[in-house]
């Protein structure tokens, strides 16, 4: 027994015995008499050695473990938690929020969030944004303002209106995870791919089999969050700045709500008429229905035209016979690490943030030239 029960006071005026047993406990812990991880003694070995009741006992270990000081595991016993554990337990909703939560890029990124929030019995819930503006703020104010969260994690995925309401969130002192975006004003820990080693992959790869010219399909850019769509760009121009011969580049930008066959697609067919070309897209959905269009149209993929897409999404890379070649984000992965890094983040309170940057890698299928 690491703790004397024998100074336990049982006078008339006394404390309540189970708040004494309690702040017994607790005094110990925050001394290092029990070390992080340590299994305390059973509540038998209190009652006998203290000639305390049950009751006491259970509700001094109850209020323990409320307060984050233990954790309870049925048939084991109670265990010491470390500071970093006490803030981790101290999650028990984190909402998750992006324009449509039935895409799959967020299901990939969903399977990843579920999981470790699974691990770490943490509830997730998963907010769509994808509204008008007002309705939008209305529905973000109400599920924040509502105390039904601990804690944020944001993909604004281009959206001006989400990455503001992110600002705030974190001006208020709110846990904030920000995914994809490299937005440097906001104060909190950020993840996102290394989007100019995929498109400078992909450049390469093009340029290596022969294409005289590269296009990008990206969305109209909207600064200072379109930070996917300007690394694709930048990235891409470095690639052709570093081949050695003139190779032509254009740009093809697109909006949520156009009608693509009357406008991006016919315009990209006229530019990859004249030469083959290489098309790097922003979004594997972009990428397919570019494939396909051409393939339509009578153009040849990939002797004509050699498409890429990015997000490596089976559902729209892999249905029907063509198979799209891809810059894989590894959204599984983010997903998990979105998790630990809200955890840390509230470890580290005050300090630097912190950005995470994964690695992204080409993966060649039927759209690019050299496959067999």
């Amino acid at each position: 027994m690491k703790i004397d029960l024998q100074v336990l006071w049982k006078a008339k005026n006394s404390p309540p015995m189970y708040r004494q047993f309690k702040e017994l406990i607790r005094g110990a812990i925050q001394a290092g008499v029990y070390l992080p991880g340590e299994k305390l003694e059973s509540e038998r070995e209190f009652m006998e050695k203290g000639g305390v009741s049950y009751p006491t006992i259970a509700r001094a270990l109850r209020e323990l473990a409320d307060e984050k000081w233990i954790v309870r595991k049925i048939g084991s016993g109670s265990y010491v938690l470390s500071a970093e554990e006490r803030i981790l337990h101290s999650y028990k909703r984190i909402g998750v929020f992006y324009y449509n939560t039935n895409t799959p890029l967020f299901k990939r990124l969903y399977k990843g969030l579920s999981e470790e929030c699974k691990y770490y019995n943490i509830e997730l819930s998963c907010i769509a944004t994808g509204m008008t503006i007002d309705e939008g703020e209305k529905a973000f104010i109400r599920e924040i303002e509502g105390g039904n969260y601990d804690a944020v994690i944001g993909f604004p995925f281009g959206s001006i209106e989400l990455n503001m309401r992110l600002v705030r969130l974190v001006d208020q002192g709110i846990s904030v995870i920000m995914i994809g975006s490299y937005f440097m004003p906001l104060n909190c820990d950020s993840i996102c791919c290394n989007y100019e080693s995929g498109a400078s992959q992909a450049a390469h790869y093009l340029l290596k089999h022969g294409c005289g010219k590269l296009v990008l399909v990206n969305f109209e850019p909207r600064f200072p969050f379109s930070n996917i769509q300007i690394s694709l760009r930048d990235s891409m121009k470095q690639a052709i700045s570093e081949y050695g011969r003139k190779i032509s580049f254009e740009e093809v930008h697109y909006q949520a709500d156009d009608d693509y066959r009357k406008t991006l697609l016919p315009a990209l067919l006229e530019l990859c008429r004249r030469e083959k070309t290489g098309v790097v897209c922003d979004s594997d959905l972009i990428g397919r229905l570019v494939a396909d269009y051409m393939l339509e149209q009578g153009i040849d993929v990939p002797g004509q035209a050699s498409v890429i897409g990015s997000g490596n999404l089976e559902g729209y890379c892999m249905n029907g016979a063509l198979k799209l070649s891809t810059i894989d984000w590894p959204m599984e992965q983010i997903g998990k690490t979105a998790v630990k890094r809200l955890i840390d983040q509230k470890y580290r309170a005050g300090k630097q943030t912190m950005q995470t940057v994964f690695d992204t890698s080409l993966i060649l299928r039927a759209t690019t030239p050299g496959i067999d």
